[in-house]
């Protein structure tokens, strides 16, 4: 059986960065393996972007308006061409049974998708569904194997590489981090930098926006607004893992960031503005990981996350956060059947 592996997932404002993100440090893991890598993804602005800043070379596309008969046959036609054995899917945009027709030639794995499950898959990963509650009954599936919960997160080598490793904390919080995922679909960055400064906060705030962020005019308009010549604003930065390490508090949407951030054992208060981030940012804030301040941004949230930094207030605590790795768990998967197949 070849070692060719196509990864498929988009990035646009309606679902963010973390899709295409996750299997792009994903494809990581077999790269370093000998694997041939290839991509497929739509032409979203977005997501053109992010496979720009990561040099990705073997990548073919799909039209942004393409329906889904059209998307489905590109697919099986990349299969077919390269001779994929493997296909990872990473679709939260529509139901994963709408790919009911994907060709049944290649192994499948499901990453965080919408809707029911599918049979003819060997994986079905969800990090985002602490409780497993779609996947209570598994044995009509008794060829699929099961990854759900959190610790099957899709992280870089870097970010995993800082779980074991001990942190040194100040008695208050000098230096912010305001990062709100490749998107921010909502504008919170906005609206939080908006508040923080207007407060005149004596803080070093930093704020990064990602490859798909499209409110930078906004957001520069409010620094020049600012009297505090610690505030500065950062675009696409490769190393991550740096501006980590290098802050005492974060403000972060629960996304595929909040992993992060709990991995490098970062102070992180967390918002879900997505309902599938909710039980995640809830089970970091159980754990004492993070503290998540809530779904919606409101002016009473804005007001304790400027109390927050004054004041702290949240008791972490990053025992255990070493389970947050599927990277190796996938491709242990993967190597298993391809021996069997």
């Amino acid at each position: 059986m070849d070692n060719n592996i196509l990864f498929r997932a988009d990035s646009n404002t309606g679902i963010g960065a973390g899709d295409l993100m996750s299997l792009i440090y994903l494809s990581e893991t077999f790269k370093n393996n000998g694997w041939n890598i290839f991509f497929l993804t739509r032409k979203y602005p977005a997501g053109l972007r992010i496979i720009e800043k990561f040099k990705i070379d073997n990548v073919a596309f799909i039209d942004a308006e393409a329906d889904i008969e059209e998307e489905v046959s590109v697919i099986n036609k990349v299969i077919l061409a390269l001779n994929i054995s493997w296909l990872v899917l990473e679709i939260t945009e529509r139901p994963l049974n709408e790919y009911r027709y994907i060709s049944k030639n290649v192994n499948k794995i499901a990453i965080t998708f919408d809707g029911p499950v599918m049979h003819g898959f060997k994986c079905i990963v969800d990090y985002c569904d602490i409780n497993s509650e779609r996947f209570r009954d598994k044995s009509e599936y008794a060829d699929t194997v099961f990854m759900t919960g959190p610790e099957f997160v899709v992280l870089r080598d870097d970010i995993i590489k800082c779980q074991t490793k001990c942190r040194e904390y100040r008695q208050f919080y000098k230096k912010i981090l305001l990062i709100m995922g490749g998107v921010d679909e909502f504008n919170y960055i906005c609206r939080i930098a908006g508040y923080l400064i207007g407060m005149n906060i004596d803080r070093e705030l930093t704020i990064i926006t990602g490859p798909g962020y499209k409110y930078r005019r906004e957001l520069d308009n409010i620094v020049a607004c600012s009297s505090n010549t610690n505030c500065i604003v950062k675009d696409n930065i490769d190393n991550m893992v740096e501006e980590y390490l290098q802050t005492d508090i974060a403000i972060s949407a629960g996304g595929l960031a909040a992993s992060e951030l709990a991995s490098t054992k970062t102070h992180s208060m967390l918002l879900a503005p997505f309902a599938h981030q909710v039980k995640r940012c809830q089970y970091f804030h159980s754990k004492r990981w993070a503290e998540y301040l809530g779904h919606e941004l409101t002016d009473d949230l804005l007001k304790r996350i400027y109390d927050r930094i004054l004041n702290r207030g949240f008791d972490y605590d990053f025992s255990g956060v070493e389970i947050l790795n599927g990277n190796q768990k996938i491709y242990e998967i993967v190597i298993k059947n391809q021996i069997v197949g």
